[in-house]
């Protein structure tokens, strides 16, 4: 099968045309790919700023009540009316003596232990 001289020969019009295709077009797609990208990624990063939905877990506190996971890494809730300690820490005895645990001392509700270096 033969074609027609015009279809076969290379003209200006073709080399422009085919420089267009197989070097112009991967450009412009790379270049809509990362814009692409950026778009999505700014989404994701509006999506991580709503709210979401944390499981259903309690945790039971020392006295007795339970507290669920609340806030945007889901922790769980403090417990109420945590009280630190008031019983002193123990002292830091020098070397060669040793901490010797006395007679609790009630103190509130706490019974605190006494302390001695011998």
């Amino acid at each position: 099968m033969t074609f027609p001289k015009e279809l076969t020969t290379v003209t200006t019009l073709s080399k422009y045309l085919a420089m267009v295709v197989f070097i112009a077009l991967p450009f412009v797609g790379f270049f809509l790919g990362m814009r692409y990208q950026e778009m999505t990624d700014l989404a994701n990063k509006e999506d991580e700023n709503s709210m979401k939905a944390c499981t259903q877990e309690a945790m039971i506190c020392p006295d007795g009540t339970s507290v669920g996971r609340q806030g945007p890494n889901c922790e769980f809730a403090s417990c109420p009316d945590e009280k630190p300690s008031i019983c002193p820490t123990p002292p830091t005895c020098p070397v060669g003596k040793n901490l010797i645990y006395g007679d609790p001392v009630p103190s509130e509700q706490n019974q605190c232990a006494r302390y001695q270096c011998l």
